[in-house]
């Protein structure tokens, strides 16, 4: 048989390219009239973790109950004693046992944290998992500099972190959608993003929602890159905008960004032209430095 032609070959091969690209344009699709009917399925907190957050929003609550209800759980118990011996919680002393974790993170922050080891579990039951990682890692990321940014910015550390990790729970939902209709092969990086863009704010809301979460986190889940027409919360949105862009900025490895003169985000929450240096390198700090006790590189805890 004859060799086909560089002619034929080529046409071959932009066959084989428009027809992939009418089968992602037609996932999107798909993905697209899901979400519009709200016709997806929402993943749910573990029901101990769920707990354990209940309690310690609870000013009444007593550690030992939720140290208690905590240990029911040898996943969340473990990755929580990891938690507390991270570097986000730096000390000369390790701690051993799940009370003296509970003690070192303190009860304003032990709800955060739960959220965060629970959405992870969440996350990484998806079968994309290289997707799947990167949201984690994206999500934690976020939150931690969110959390360092975010005093500077008048808004509380606690209250910060919580705001970042949770800002893009929409694309728990989404990535779980791809995932079933990823029977060809079809789901690449180019299709996974277009899909993040178009939906994960409209999702976001929606499971915040689901969540019971506060109609602050609802607002900035469904409504942070255009952080301006966020009419309830723009500032909130502004920061976690912030350090989203930041976290992009560091993971793909610029040594520059804190030169440049483009995080308007700074302007808009008032923060002194002056300090605008230190919070871009305390910035730098926390991502650096606050990583992943089990994945190490990548993800966070």
């Amino acid at each position: 048989m004859p060799e086909p032609t560089r002619g034929g070959g080529l046409d071959a091969i932009q066959s084989i390219r428009q027809d992939l690209q009418a089968r992602q344009r037609e996932i999107v699709e798909q993905i697209r009239a899901k979400v519009e009917a709200s016709n997806y399925e929402m993943p749910h907190l573990p029901s101990t973790s769920m707990v354990v957050i209940n309690l310690a929003a609870n000013p009444s609550s007593e550690i030992a109950e939720i140290v208690e209800t905590i240990s029911t759980d040898p996943v969340l118990s473990s990755r929580l004693l990891q938690l507390s011996n991270s570097a986000l919680y730096a000390a000369a002393q390790p701690v051993e046992t799940l009370h003296e974790a509970v003690m070192r993170v303190g009860m304003r922050e032990l709800r955060s944290l739960i959220f965060a080891l629970s959405m992870r579990q969440v996350i990484q039951k998806n079968q994309l998992a290289s997707y799947a990682d990167e949201i984690w890692r994206q999500s934690y990321s976020v939150g931690v500099i969110c959390r360092t940014i975010g005093p500077m910015c008048g808004m509380p550390a606690d209250k910060a972190f919580l705001l970042g990790l949770l800002h893009d729970i929409g694309k728990i939902p989404l990535i779980a959608m791809l995932q079933n209709v990823d029977n060809t092969g079809d789901v690449n990086s180019a299709l996974v993003g277009r899909v993040f863009m178009d939906f994960h704010e409209r999702t976001g809301a929606e499971m915040a929602l689901r969540w019971k979460l506060s109609d602050e986190i609802i607002s900035v889940a469904g409504q942070h890159h255009k952080y301006a027409e966020n009419e309830e919360y723009p500032r909130s949105a502004a920061i976690v905008t912030l350090a989203h862009r930041l976290d992009m900025h560091l993971s793909m490895g610029s040594s520059v960004y804190w030169s440049r003169d483009e995080y308007h985000e700074l302007e808009f929450l008032g923060v002194p032209r002056e300090r605008h240096g230190e919070l871009l390198k305390e910035a730098h700090e926390a991502f650096t430095q606050n990583r992943d006790p089990e994945a190490g590189a990548g993800a966070a805890a």
